[in-house]
């Protein structure tokens, strides 16, 4: 949709009021949809794993390459073959990790892609190039070129997204909204602001 990989058109007004909300969150954009605090426990889960797990292993390999350097006129001792103790615990324990960071992430998924949230309104989003356009509900048939979504607080809506061009893909950051948009495809998705504000809509596509 534009040359930058992050173009910024407009916002989305999730209520009649126009307070900004965005930008006081601690490294996260404002939670401002129902499964945003899904999103972000499953992204700051695998984030403090991974420090975790880095920080160890580089701790202890910076430690074994001080402490088992060679040294003048000491031979090296024969290394061990398994230790069965060990090789479990490093097994099983990342498995059972691994098998969390799935089912949060699998959680999420299926919240995001169910696409049939009860009390729904149902807005058509066309995608081309440097723009967004909406059309809200059946009634209406003319899109919104200005590229503003509105809704309000509490309600459920349902976008059926469409490309008239190339591949664009529908982010909002504030909702932990992400979606691409196929040329030749219809793409579904929903969301339900809980928060008064304008938000920004990007494409997150390059």
């Amino acid at each position: 949709m534009s040359p930058n990989l992050f173009a910024n058109f407009t916002g989305i007004l999730a209520d009649a009021a126009s307070q900004t909300t965005s930008g006081d969150g601690l490294y996260l954009p404002v939670q401002a949809s129902t499964y945003a605090s899904e999103i972000d426990h499953a992204f700051n889960f695998i984030l403090v794993v991974c420090t975790f797990f880095f920080a160890l292993i580089v701790g202890i390999a910076t430690y074994f390459v001080i402490i088992y350097r060679r040294k003048p006129g000491v031979a090296p001792e024969p290394s061990p073959s398994h230790h069965t103790l060990l090789e479990v615990t490093w097994t099983i324990l990342p498995s059972l990790i691994l098998v969390y960071m799935f089912f949060i992430g699998i959680e999420g998924f299926t919240s995001i892609y169910n696409t049939n949230p009860d009390g729904e309104i149902d807005v058509t989003v066309k995608a081309s190039k440097w723009k967004w356009e909406f059309k809200h509900g059946d009634h209406e048939e003319v899109y919104d070129v200005e590229g503003k979504l509105h809704c309000y607080v509490g309600q459920k809506v349902r976008l059926t997204l469409q490309s008239e061009d190339f591949l664009h893909s529908l982010y909002i950051p504030a909702f932990r909204l992400k979606m691409d948009v196929v040329p030749g495809q219809y793409r579904k998705t929903w969301f339900q602001a809980t928060r008064a504000g304008e938000y920004d809509i990007y494409c997150a596509e390059y």
